[in-house]
Parts: C-alpha cells; sequence; structure tokens
C-alpha cells in the first residue's frame, strides 16, 4: 500500500496543473487565544485583573486599522478594534503598547501605573504596518535559546517567544531544521507553539536546505559529498522523488503545521551544482509544497565568485529570481552592513548593491521579504562581545528602502537575543510600524533612555567602527580566515595576528587608528539600563584591549612586549569581572545553559552560544598567539571542530 500512495504522489506531482499560492496573510489570530494572553499580561503587571478588557472587534475591508479606549464603564478600559480581519490582532496589541505596556524581550515586561493608563481614555491609536508579514528567522544552527525551546522541547522557551512575537505585532517566524533531531521528535516539540502561533494569527516557517551539507542543516535531498561506486550521486529524477518524499514525510507523516518553507542552496554557502539542475530542484520543491497549499521560499546568500558560463554574469545565489513567480526569495544581508553602505566587507563583497538591485527588480514579479541579520555571532559580534550600535541604523535604513521598493515582508535573522541583542531585535519589531519608521533609536527613548547619551554612542560607533573599518580588528578572526590558501575563506575583510606580524606598515595604521578612537570613546554612565550600559563598557575595553594587542605585537622583539601584554591582560580582567556580574544577573534562560562551555546539542557546536562572550576567549586567545609567538597553527585555541561544522 506504501508504495501505490508513492507513486499516486509522483503522478500527481508531475500531472497536476497549475494552482494558486497559498494566501500567506490569511491567518486569522483567535479572540479567545488574545484574551488569555490579555490576562497573563494584567497579572505580570499586578494591575487588577479585568483592568482592561478586549472589546468589540468590528473588520474593515482594507485600511484604516484603528483601537478605541473606551472608558464607558467605571472603572474598566476596553480597546474596541476596527480592523482588516489578518491585522486585528496586531492592532489590539498596538493598543496595549500605547498604553505603555511595553515587551522589549521574550521575558521582560515594562508595564505603566493604573493612573497613567486610565489617562488614555478615550484615545485612539492608528496600526499601519509598513510590512505584510513582519517577524524572525530562528537561527538554530547556532546553540541558542530557540534550540532549546524548539528543537530540544523546552515549550516554555518556545512559547514565551511566539507570545513576544504577538505582543509585537509580529505574524511570521521560521525555524531551521537540523538532521539530528528526528522527524517525530520535531512534530511533538513544534505541536504546540505551531498551534499558539496560529491562533495568534501568526504564521509558521520551516527552514532547511535543498542538499547542504553543513552546520548539520536538514535536507531534502541526502547530500552524497564522496561519490563511489556504490554509494553514487543521485540522478535529477532521483533528487526530485526524494524531494517530494521528504516534503510528505514533513506534512503527512511525522505533520508540521508549518505554512511556508525556505530552502537554502547550493552544497555549501560557497560551492553549487549546476545552474540548471538547481533550478529544477527549485520548481520540484514549489511543486511538491504546492500539493499542500504551502510556499516556497529560496534564500539568496551573499556569498560570490559562483558563476556558470552559460548564464553570463549571473550569480549563483541569484538563481531565484528565474524560478517560477510563485516561488518566493529572502534576499540577505551580512552583520551590520546595510544594503545603501559604500563598504561591506564581507565574503569578498564590496557592498550588497547587487542585493538591493535584485530585492528591487523582484518585488513585483513574487513574494520577496527582506533577509537581514541582526547578530552574525561567529567571531564578529554577540560571542567577542560587541554591542553595535550599528545594527540600529542599518535596519532602520534597510527598512526604509526595503519599503520603497514595495517588499512585502521583512523577516529578520537572529541568532538570539542574549548580551542586549533583544534592543536590536524589538527594535526592529519597533519600526516595523509606520509611526516609527526612519527612527533608529525608537527602541532606546521608549525605554526612558537619554537619547543625547545614546547618540554619542552611535556616532561614534559609526564613525569609527563600521566607516573607518575599525570593526575588522575588534571581531575576531576564525578557522576559515587562517587556513592557508586555496582553503582559506574570510568571512569578514580584516587583517589577521598572523599578517600582522609580517607587515609593520598595515600594523602601524591599525594602532594609530586605535589611539584616536580610544581618546574619544564616550561616556556612558548615564545610561539607565545595566545591561547596556554594562555591555557597552566591555566594547569599549575591546577597543583598549586591541590596541594594546597590537602594540605588543609591534614590540615583539624588544621589552615593551611585556608591559602591552599585561596592559591587554588588565583590560581582559576587567571586562571579566564585568562578564560575571552580567551572566549571573541577565541569563533569562538557565536552562537553555547558553554560557556553559560544554553543552551536549544538536548544533556543530559543543558549547553555549555566549559561552566565548562568558570567557572573552578571543580576547585571551590574541594574547598567548603574541606571548607564545604562535602565527603559523590555525589550529591554536581553536573552538571550532571543521568536521562537525562541514559534516
Amino acid at each position: 500500500m506504501r508504495f501505490i500512495f508513492i507513486y499516486s504522489l509522483i503522478f500527481i506531482y508531475f500531472f497536476k496543473g497549475a494552482s494558486v499560492r497559498a494566501d500567506l496573510s490569511a491567518q486569522i489570530a483567535d479572540r479567545v487565544t488574545v484574551e488569555q494572553d490579555l490576562q497573563l499580561i494584567l497579572q505580570e503587571s499586578k494591575l487588577p485583573n479585568g483592568l482592561i478588557q478586549l472589546g468589540k472587534v468590528t473588520f474593515l475591508p482594507s485600511g484604516g486599522n484603528h483601537v478605541v479606549a473606551d472608558c464607558s464603564k467605571p472603572g474598566v478600559m476596553r480597546l474596541n478594534i476596527y480592523a482588516e480581519k489578518q491585522e486585528w490582532s496586531s492592532t489590539f496589541y498596538w493598543g496595549i503598547h500605547h498604553l505603555g505596556f511595553l515587551f522589549p524581550h521574550p521575558r521582560m515586561q515594562l508595564n505603566p501605573g493604573a493612573q497613567q493608563l486610565m489617562g488614555h481614555c478615550g484615545q485612539t491609536w492608528g496600526w499601519q504596518p509598513r510590512f505584510l508579514q513582519r517577524g524572525f528567522h530562528l537561527h538554530t544552527e547556532h546553540p541558542n535559546e530557540w534550540v532549546k525551546g524548539f528543537l530540544e522541547g523546552d515549550r516554555e522557551i518556545a512559547v514565551d517567544f511566539i507570545r513576544w512575537l504577538a505582543r509585537n505585532e509580529q505574524n511570521i517566524f521560521e525555524v531551521v531544521l537540523l538532521r539530528d533531531i528526528s522527524k517525530e521528535n520535531l512534530s511533538r516539540f513544534f505541536d504546540f507553539p505551531f498551534h499558539l502561533a496560529h491562533n495568534f494569527g501568526i504564521l509558521n516557517g520551516i527552514s532547511v536546505s535543498i542538499e547542504m551539507q553543513q552546520q548539520k542543516s536538514a535536507h531534502l535531498v541526502d547530500p552524497r559529498v564522496f561519490e563511489t561506486f556504490f554509494w553514487p550521486k543521485h540522478s535529477l529524477d532521483q533528487k526530485l522523488k526524494e524531494i517530494l518524499l521528504s516534503i510528505h514525510e514533513y506534512v503527512q507523516v511525522h505533520p508540521i503545521d508549518f505554512d511556508f518553507m525556505s530552502v537554502d542552496m547550493g552544497t555549501t554557502e560557497f560551492t553549487h551544482p549546476s545552474f540548471d539542475s538547481e533550478l529544477q530542484l527549485i520548481e520540484g520543491i514549489r511543486k511538491s509544497l504546492e500539493l499542500y497549499q504551502k510556499t516556497l521560499f529560496v534564500k539568496v546568500h551573499a556569498s560570490m565568485n559562483q558563476f556558470d558560463p552559460s548564464y553570463g554574469q549571473l550569480n549563483f545565489n541569484f538563481l531565484p529570481g528565474l524560478a517560477d513567480p510563485r516561488v518566493g526569495v529572502l534576499p540577505h544581508t551580512l552583520m551590520f552592513y546595510g544594503l545603501s553602505d559604500e563598504k561591506a566587507p564581507m565574503y569578498g563583497r564590496k557592498n550588497f548593491s547587487d542585493m538591493l538591485d535584485f530585492m528591487v527588480k523582484q518585488a513585483p514579479i513574487r513574494p520577496t521579504w527582506y533577509y537581514p541579520e541582526t547578530s552574525y555571532w561567529v567571531g564578529l559580534d554577540q560571542d567577542i562581545p560587541l554591542l553595535l550600535t550599528d545594527y540600529l541604523l542599518a535596519r532602520s535604513t534597510d527598512m526604509d528602502l526595503a519599503q520603497s521598493a514595495g517588499v512585502q515582508g521583512h523577516l529578520t535573522f537572529t541568532s538570539g537575543q542574549g548580551l542586549g541583542y533583544w534592543l536590536f531585535d524589538w527594535t526592529v519589531t519597533l519600526l516595523s510600524s509606520q509611526e516609527y519608521a526612519h527612527d533608529p533609536l525608537i527602541g532606546i527613548k521608549l525605554l526612558g533612555e537619554s537619547e543625547e547619551v545614546w547618540q554619542r554612542e552611535v556616532d561614534f560607533q559609526h564613525r569609527f567602527f563600521k566607516k573607518n573599518g575599525m570593526i575588522s580588528m575588534l571581531d575576531s578572526a576564525n578557522l576559515m580566515d587562517e587556513l592557508p590558501r586555496p582553503f582559506q575563506e574570510k568571512v569578514h575583510s580584516r587583517h589577521t595576528i598572523p599578517e600582522l606580524s609580517r607587515d609593520r606598515r598595515i600594523l602601524e595604521a591599525e594602532i594609530s587608528q586605535l589611539e584616536v578612537a580610544a581618546e574619544v570613546i564616550p561616556d556612558v554612565s548615564a545610561i539607565r539600563f545595566p545591561e547596556l550600559r554594562e555591555l557597552l563598557r566591555v566594547t569599549h575595553l575591546r577597543i583598549h584591549h586591541a590596541l594594546a594587542i597590537r602594540q605588543a605585537l609591534f614590540h615583539l622583539r624588544d621589552d615593551e612586549k611585556e608591559i602591552y601584554l599585561t596592559q591587554a591582560y588588565e583590560f581582559r580582567n576587567h571586562a571579566l569581572g564585568i562578564m560575571a556580574a552580567l551572566v549571573i544577573d541577565y541569563n533569562p534562560y538557565p536552562s537553555a545553559h547558553v554560557f556553559d562551555e560544554f553543552l551536549p546539542n544538536p548544533t556543530s557546536y559543543a558549547f553555549g552560544y555566549l559561552w566565548p562572550a562568558r570567557v572573552l576567549h578571543f580576547w585571551e586567545r590574541e594574547e598567548k598567539m603574541i606571548s607564545e609567538e604562535n602565527f603559523d597553527s590555525p589550529f591554536f585555541m581553536n573552538i571550532f571542530n571543521p568536521f562537525s561544522i562541514i559534516f
């Protein structure tokens, strides 16, 4: 019977006519679910139960979403909603937001007082989203809280995140699937949070690769890296059949209630099969998903130098632009670099102007969601740690560009919200509203922080970290940067410690630039949120540390080397004290063990994603490279297992 069923699927796949793409805007929130969430909000606020109520909900044909604070009944505020069906719950939470309830982090709620609350009686607030779809890609290929919450079944973490999405007017999210988690377990772990998301009007997505091997990504086609007589590579027809059966398993055998699937192309981020076969595989996935009324999105990665002579100058990553117009695209940018930045030296790029051009051209043709990172993680931001305020600027400017291009959705790549990175993710949610458009400091203002104090920090970082390229001196080289050619693949353009040891001219230039920045570091003592203030202090200490490291390297052959190494150690020791306090006071997910050095988990990394930050691993590595004059081995104090990452 199983074979008869499989062949019937294949028959339908090949002979079924075109059908209408599933409407990704059609998920409508459930009133009871929203009312229950309102009670949880009131309980957390310590305000009287029933003080705020969800009033009447009137559906409008299009536009004009607004919420009215009705206090006609003494001692009670009823929020009456007038909105499009798919926006009614976001309109309600927009009212909750304007009453003074803020949700910067899934486990952080800021509340108004009862008197302040009732002062809003009779007010009306309009809700105008900038994008039809808005939400987050949870990058569970990195060992973060989302791995524990979604891939390992910690329901409280998953549910808190779903509520955070709804309370911040978001309506999409996706989770990356890993191949070491069985489909049976995924079905079980996702059942409750995905059902809850639908009840909030949120669309669910899953992310897999077509046949990519790296970082334990789940794949639709078994990647056969080593072709042998006993294990030959699949033919195209075999791959298409395997795709059909894989999707059938996700939908029917071990069902996950997802609305869309996004896929990674290629065999790795930097290698690819033939252009022709990849386009046929994309079409095969689209048709297979269409059998179940689900939508396909293809990620448009930022890697370069992948061409096929028969396709001219077309980069492999832009192939989805040639696919059926029902195939959606996710144009991607990296780190804190934006679409309009003149310089974005990632993956051998000059900038992302080609990605912007692709997005502008595709938006009128097919479903297009902008897909930027608010955390890169691998030696660039959170794990150093650096609290990089240019994420605020880049996301704001990019959202302006995406909106002006008519882009339908905004899917933010997040590696986790630890060590202050909740500020960047939360600010993205705020910028989803037309009311807060063009204001990168809106989150800072709502937290009651001094705009003047923060603006000085933002201006400082933008000038030195981004415009002057100093970020390349503060982040850290990883294994890919230091491997010998042809294996070397620099994720971010930088001069590594070994390179600096061989070129005094470049070394002197970096010392000079760091000295100038160190003289004008802004004062952050007036920042109210201790977590953010202390993380900025660590970021500033990293400037001093990077300078001392280079001064020690400059004096490698004289007695001053030890003087500067001692300075570097003292800066690191100071920062370690700050980090120790932060780990104690700001660890919202103790069950996820994200600060632990040894952490069994299904990713390619054997430690929690914030462990390198807790111990300042990359700082210490640079000190020891110089003290031991170990400039030749890329594996010196290496924490990344290349075999686990590749295979």
